[in-house]
């Protein structure tokens, strides 16, 4: 029995990690990259030593500022019941990267002074229940300002639960949204998942 997780090198490791670097490379386009395969063929063992080794490669960067975070790896929860929400996925992701005062995020609203616009915090809702969209949001805008290159998503299959539709239409049009949603998060932002 072992209690920390043990990944032994193998070359067809090494191959795969190295081919998966080559991909998402921040510097081309926008990327969601899937791993497909059995339970136990290495898909998370591949994505944790790629943070790893993403992290290290960057770690002077992060010495100076610890705000850099190249790359995460989050295991996706699975709804308890019914459909995915991604409110979790960003309340969890922004933990993961230690993003202070998860659970105070305030929305994002255009206040105008002085025929002047500026985006800031709504601070006459704190206290409110929290709100998706402001978590959506932070979640987008840390991905970019955070410089995160890569976002591991394990279990990411979870997303694709939609609870109990009433027709194989309606499960696909769902299907089709929550896979949109993520596209969004590679489309807005630099960072590959």
């Amino acid at each position: 029995y072992f209690v920390d997780d043990v990944i032994i090198d193998h070359q067809v490791l090494e191959n795969a990690m190295a081919r998966l670097d080559e991909l998402a490379n921040p510097l081309l386009e926008q990327r969601i990259i899937p791993l497909l395969g059995g339970s136990g063929v290495g898909k998370s063992a591949l994505m944790k030593k790629l943070v790893k080794k993403r992290t290290a490669r960057r770690s002077e960067e992060i010495a100076v500022n610890a705000q850099i975070v190249p790359a995460v790896f989050y295991e996706v929860e699975a709804p308890d019941k019914g459909e995915f929400a991604f409110s979790s996925l960003y309340r969890g992701f922004l933990g993961e990267i230690g993003a202070a005062l998860v659970d105070r995020t305030l929305p994002v609203v255009e206040k105008t002074a002085r025929d002047k616009s500026i985006r800031a915090l709504a601070v006459e809702q704190a206290g409110r229940r929290i709100d998706a969209d402001a978590l959506k949001e932070r979640f987008i805008r840390n991905l970019v300002e955070r410089t995160i290159e890569m976002a591991c998503l394990d279990e990411a299959i979870n997303i694709f639960a939609v609870g109990r539709p009433r027709s194989e239409r309606e499960r696909l049009a769902l299907l089709k949204a929550q896979a949109g949603k993520l596209k969004t998060f590679g489309n807005k932002t630099p960072t590959t998942l």
